[in-house]
């Protein structure tokens, strides 16, 4: 994906954006005064902390599974909501079908209604039906183990396979006819760091292409991304904005008036600049 191609994708990006912005000004210009502050009044929150069952005041991902159950990964467990109660589960060691670890950053609902939780030093997990977990864990020495412990990212591609995003050991691949997470090659402009790279931030679009993100502020696009190979490999920096010097902390898919194969790409910094 070459510096048109990005900018053509952030242009088009924008004009969705402020169509979408048309239209809801549009409606709510048209709708009775009234109305309007009814449907204000109807968005209601509730704050729930740990002393109503969460594990830990510091929550790294969400995802809502087929179900309706609430998943959220933490730094002290991995938690299940049913609008009323929380279930958490961690690890306990030597008990069989135990979930990997504590800590989850990455969360994602496969085509079976399977929650996946990866996250720093707890491998990558898999819920099973009979409410177990199968895990992926490094062995060292073992090449078909899964290759890094420090898991950042998941995404369910269009066949079913499973992409995870590791912080050590860049992009890897688990086939939905099950096996090993197996590492995919793919070519990250330079670092500062040797290595296959840190990948972060996934997403499989409506056209099936893969989208990466990592720390040093580039996209890997990768179209028609599959179980069964990948057609192509580009990953480039964004283009020369204020922002591209900061991390890419999410890849999102756009709606709306957007194109299936749009996205949003988000990205973070530690400290605010020029007050924002």
């Amino acid at each position: 994906m070459d510096d048109h191609v990005a900018r053509w994708i952030l242009a088009g990006l924008l004009a969705c954006l402020c169509l979408a912005g048309v239209k809801a000004t549009e409606s709510i210009v048209a709708a009775p005064a009234d109305a309007a502050a009814a449907m204000r009044h109807k968005m209601q929150f509730r704050h729930f902390a740990m002393a109503d069952g969460l594990p830990s005041r510091r929550l790294r991902a969400l995802v809502q599974d087929s179900t309706g159950f609430l998943w959220i990964g933490s730094d002290a467990g991995l938690a299940r909501f049913d609008g009323v109660e929380f279930d958490v589960f961690r690890r306990e060691t030597h008990v069989a079908g135990s979930i990997g670890g504590n800590r989850f950053d990455a969360l994602v609902v496969d085509r079976a209604g399977r929650v996946w939780a990866g996250g720093i030093g707890s491998g990558l997990s898999r819920r099973n039906a009979d409410g177990s977990f199968t895990t992926w864990r490094h062995v060292e020495g073992e090449p078909r183990s899964l290759a890094d412990d420090d898991v950042q990212a998941l995404a369910v591609g269009i066949d079913g396979e499973v992409w995870i995003g590791t912080r050590h050991r860049g992009l890897l691949r688990l086939r939905p006819d099950g096996g090993w997470p197996e590492p995919v090659a793919f070519s990250p402009p330079a670092t500062r760091s040797p290595g296959p790279g840190e990948v972060n931030a996934l997403h499989v679009d409506g056209d099936g292409a893969l989208w990466m993100g990592a720390p040093t502020a580039w996209v890997a696009w990768m179209p028609g991304a599959t179980g069964h190979g990948l057609r192509s490999q580009v990953a480039r920096r964004l283009p020369s904005m204020p922002w591209t010097s900061m991390p890419v902390g999410c890849v999102l898919p756009a709606s709306g008036a957007c194109s299936s194969s749009m996205v949003i790409i988000c990205s973070w910094s530690k400290e605010p600049k020029d007050g924002r």
